[in-house]
């Protein structure tokens, strides 16, 4: 009984497994888009992050941090640079790297 309410609501571990793949490749590609406010940025970004804890997957805050630094249009390039020279994590060839 048990096994087939978690299989309805949550599907078959293939369903869960294909789900997760989907939400890794969106957080893979996570990039501001044009016009966007910091806000809707970290919305989209927290909903994306949500999903893929509620399949299981963890992150470390560090990893999270540089994530979102890095997918930041070049409009927000000097307060990049700024918080990745304070925290001195970011190396400047990922600074580079963003669209």
């Amino acid at each position: 009984m048990w096994d087939t309410l978690e299989v309805t609501h949550e599907g078959t571990n293939e369903v869960k497994k294909a789900r997760k793949h989907i939400v890794i490749q969106e957080y893979e590609m996570f990039r501001m888009l044009k016009g966007e406010t910091i806000a809707e940025v970290q919305k989209r970004f927290m909903h994306i992050i949500n999903h893929l804890m509620s399949l299981d997957k963890t992150f470390e805050k560090e990893k999270l941090n540089i994530k979102i630094l890095k997918c930041l249009d070049r409009a927000w390039q000097p307060k990049v640079t700024a918080i990745s020279e304070s925290i001195g994590r970011l190396p400047k060839q990922e600074q580079g790297e963003k669209a």
